[in-house]
């Protein structure tokens, strides 16, 4: 966790650079989408453990 609180201020910004690698490594990755989707998605809502547990304060 301390890790990737040094480099990212938020989780958008982290799930951001994962769906990057995740294009960089395959571009025709099929699945990149939805897990774009789903990045978007579990990050937003309020009782989100990304909303509970921030990365940073």
């Amino acid at each position: 966790m301390s890790l990737v609180q040094e480099n990212y201020e938020n989780w958008n910004l982290y799930y951001g650079d994962f769906i990057k690698g995740r294009i960089d490594w395959s571009s025709n990755d099929n699945d990149v989408y939805e897990l774009k989707k789903i990045a978007k998605e579990i990050t937003s809502y309020e009782t989100s453990i990304y909303k509970v547990l921030p990365l940073n304060l």
